[in-house]
């Protein structure tokens, strides 16, 4: 080993070695701390997605009858709910009564709930608010208001895929009244 090192040249080709090793690893040790330490700073602002469903109520006088109908005129999947008040049936001489097509279910809490996903750009089926009137003692039906409040909440999908509602205490919700007997 001793007859290596006297030699010139081969002392020359092992510093070049050794020098080069040496410059490959401190190179890919300042892109690694490059790599880890760099940062940058962004600004403006910008929409990502309006997951928000975004519900308008449509009623219909016939008569005295109220036809409700929701659409959905927002861009996310909504689940609908609805709660009608009027005035108590017996102490203004009528009667009121529900009639609801495919899609609509009445529960404990006087709510009428809307089972579908509704798409946006899709409407409800109807529900209908049958009010019979009777004739007061001066011929006159009694005056009356049905009020009609209407909520959304998104749809949200569990593992299986199944569509449920988010959080009806966080809905958004409208109210709409309009004149029974104008």
């Amino acid at each position: 080993m001793k007859e290596m090192w006297k030699n010139c040249s081969h002392k020359k080709q092992l510093l070049l070695v050794l020098s080069a090793l040496v410059l490959c690893l401190s190179v890919s040790v300042g892109m690694t701390l490059a790599y880890f330490t760099d940062w940058t700073a962004a600004s403006g602002e910008g929409k990502v997605a309006d997951m928000k469903p975004d519900t308008e109520l449509k009623e219909e006088i016939q008569n005295l009858d109220k036809v409700i109908t929701v659409e959905n005129t927002g861009t996310a999947e909504a689940f609908i709910r609805v709660k009608v008040f009027y005035p108590n049936p017996e102490l203004n001489n009528m009667e009121v009564t529900f009639e609801s097509d495919e899609g609509w279910e009445e529960k404990d809490d006087g709510y009428w709930f809307y089972t579908k996903v509704l798409a946006g750009g899709e409407t409800t089926s109807e529900l209908k608010v049958n009010v019979t009137a009777h004739v007061k003692a001066d011929g006159g039906t009694p005056d009356f208001q049905i009020i009609v409040v209407h909520e959304n909440t998104p749809a949200v999908y569990d593992e299986s895929g199944n569509a449920q509602p988010r959080d009806w205490y966080a809905a958004q919700s409208q109210t709409e009244g309009e004149e029974g007997n104008e």
